[in-house]
């Protein structure tokens, strides 16, 4: 492909990146399920953008995917958004405070990305319909485990899309 057609075609790519996390995200939700818990697509891609690419740009990706699961969720739209770009931002901060990728990193960022964001989904569903919240967490924790699981192929998945950047790059820093 030549360079103009690949520099016209990029921007769409990356505004659609979002709509291609959901159609992942509900197909591997229908196809991977054990027990009614299946890894959140969502969560890993959130993660690895905010790991390998630029913060605003991560941020920016994060707050789009949680609006947009926010329209087919339970909770009120927009705490979706919320969650997502914070946690996304409490990832780039880790990332920024050192350029570490050790064996493992990617695991254990989507892990605890994706307890804190399923269970923050979780309870504020079951406290706004009134539910128990036990079974709720632990679907929340399942979910987590399942995603930690397919951490490395997402984090593979954005290191082939595009090129990663340095974390000097990320922050301006020459």
């Amino acid at each position: 492909m030549n360079e103009g057609l690949a520099s016209l075609l990029r921007p769409l790519v990356v505004l659609a990146a979002p709509v291609w996390v959901l159609l992942l995200r509900y197909g591997v939700a229908d196809l991977g399920a054990v027990a009614g818990v299946a890894p959140d697509v969502a969560v890993v891609a959130a993660v690895a953008a905010a790991w390998t690419r630029r913060p605003l740009g991560a941020v920016f990706f994060a707050a789009l995917l949680g609006a947009s699961l926010d329209l087919a969720s339970t909770t009120p739209w927009g705490l979706g958004a919320i969650r997502y770009a914070t946690l996304a931002t409490v990832v780039c901060g880790i990332r920024r405070v050192g350029d570490f990728d050790i064996p493992g990193m990617s695991v254990f960022l989507v892990l605890m990305f994706a307890l804190a964001e399923r269970g923050a989904a979780g309870a504020i569903v079951g406290l706004r319909l009134r539910l128990p919240l036990g079974p709720l967490l632990w679907h929340a924790a399942g979910i987590a485990l399942f995603s930690a699981l397919i951490a490395p192929l997402g984090f593979l998945a954005a290191r082939a899309l595009a090129p990663e950047t340095t974390i000097d790059e990320a922050w301006g820093r020459r």
